[in-house]
């Protein structure tokens, strides 16, 4: 039991791990309050079937798996577009999910964080860290081209 809860810390101090946790913590809240307030007659009506369905429907979707137990047509208009978002992230590294993998969206957004600071800052000396490791350009540079790829091939695939 101790090796397994070493192993969990040593994995939940990894940035991705927690990235992930998050975005799912985050997407399956904005789920469940965006279908309450889509009836503003059960707010008084808390309920774990909406719960257990707002982390079905956000897991199915990042995972890819496709799988869906309710109507997505009354649903607010916002939620196609974050379950969407929510595909695109897809899984963490080494999983079948068909999205871009959290790594690669987290260094995405950590990148754009790191221009804006360095328009306010233009002198300052800095560096692009997850963690404690200093990220590679030529590794930025790659994950820009996947992305590329990968928006192009949805865009075409769309069309």
């Amino acid at each position: 039991m101790a090796v397994a809860i070493a192993r969990f810390q040593e994995k939940w101090e990894e940035k991705w791990v927690s990235f992930f946790v998050a975005i799912l913590f985050r997407s399956q809240v904005s789920f469940f309050v965006a279908k309450k307030s889509g009836c503003p007659f059960s707010w008084h009506a808390f309920s774990w079937h909406g719960v257990r369905e707002a982390a079905f429907t956000v897991v199915s979707l990042v995972t890819s798996t496709g799988f869906a137990t309710v109507d997505h047509v009354h649903w607010p208009d916002f939620l196609p577009v974050l379950l969407l978002l929510l595909a695109f992230v897809g899984g963490c590294g080494g999983s079948t999910a068909g999205g871009m993998k959290v790594m690669r969206a987290m260094l995405l957004a950590k990148q754009g964080f790191y221009e804006v600071r360095r328009l306010i800052h233009p002198r300052a000396m800095t560096k692009l860290r997850i963690g404690r490791r200093v990220v590679d350009a030529q590794l930025m540079q790659s994950v820009w081209g996947y992305f590329a790829l990968y928006m192009i091939t949805f865009v075409i695939c769309g069309l």
